[in-house]
C-alpha cells in the first residue's frame, strides 16, 4: 500500500493557498473536511489487494469517515460517554477510516501492536478503557481471545467484509454522513498509543 502525493491547489503551495489554513484547522476533523472539499474527486489513496489495484479519492475517504463517525456517536450516546476504539490490524483504508471517524466523532482511536501477545493486548486494552474493537480478519484468533476474556470491551468489527460477521462493510452501507455533525474540540484526547514495553511495562501516550 502507498499513499500518492498530494496534489497542489491552483496557485502554488498546496497548503496555504487552498482551503487548509492553519487558523482554520483546529482538529482533525477540520482536516479531513477541508482536505475533502479542496480535493475532492483526486486520488487520496492506491493499494493492491489480490493483484487488484484500488482507488479511493479524497470525497470517498471523507464520505466513509463521517458514516464510521456517525456510528461511533450514535454508539456513544447510547452508552452515555465518548468511546474509546481499539484497532488491532495492518494499515488500510478501513483502519484509515475508522481511525478518523473515531476522532471526529469525539471519541479516543487506539492503535495495537499486531506483534503484541494477545495477554498484554488485553492488559492495553483494559488499561484504555476500551469499549469496541475493530480488527483484521487474519487476527481473528486473537480478537475472539480477547473478546472472550474482556467483558469490558462491548463490540468487535472486522475491517473485512466476512459474511455473518459484524463488519465495516455494513457501517458504510447503513449510515448517511452526510448530516454528520461533530463536537469535537481541540482540547479533546484523540489517540492513546502505547509503548512497546521491551524494557518493561507498556505505557499508554494520551495525544
Amino acid at each position: 500500500m502507498r499513499f500518492d502525493t498530494v496534489p497542489k491547489a491552483k496557485g502554488g503551495n498546496n497548503i496555504m493557498n487552498g482551503l487548509m489554513k492553519p487558523e482554520t484547522t483546529k482538529t482533525l476533523y477540520d482536516l479531513l473536511c477541508q482536505a475533502e472539499a479542496l480535493y475532492g474527486d483526486k486520488v487520496f489513496l492506491r493499494y493492491e489487494i489480490d493483484d487488484e489495484i484500488h482507488e479511493k479519492t479524497y470525497a470517498q475517504f471523507g464520505r466513509d469517515s463521517k458514516k464510521v463517525a456517525k456510528f461511533i456517536q450514535q454508539e456513544g450516546k447510547a452508552w452515555g460517554h465518548d468511546l474509546h476504539v481499539a484497532m488491532l490490524g495492518r494499515n488500510s483504508y478501513e483502519y484509515l477510516c475508522t481511525m478518523l471517524g473515531t476522532v471526529s466523532a469525539g471519541g479516543t482511536a487506539i492503535p495495537m501492536d499486531i506483534q503484541m501477545s494477545k495477554e498484554k493486548l488485553m492488559e492495553n486494552l483494559e488499561k484504555a478503557d476500551t469499549d469496541i474493537l475493530f480488527y483484521d480478519w487474519e487476527f481473528r484468533s486473537q480478537a475472539a481471545y480477547i473478546m472472550e476474556r474482556c467483558d469490558f470491551i462491548h463490540q468487535s468489527i472486522c475491517f473485512q467484509e466476512v459474511s455473518r460477521i459484524e463488519n465495516i462493510e455494513n457501517i458504510f452501507n447503513e449510515y448517511d454522513g452526510s448530516d454528520f455533525e461533530t463536537t469535537v474540540t481541540p482540547e479533546q484526547m484523540a489517540l492513546i498509543i502505547f509503548t512497546s514495553g521491551t524494557t518493561g511495562e507498556s505505557k499508554g501516550a494520551m495525544l
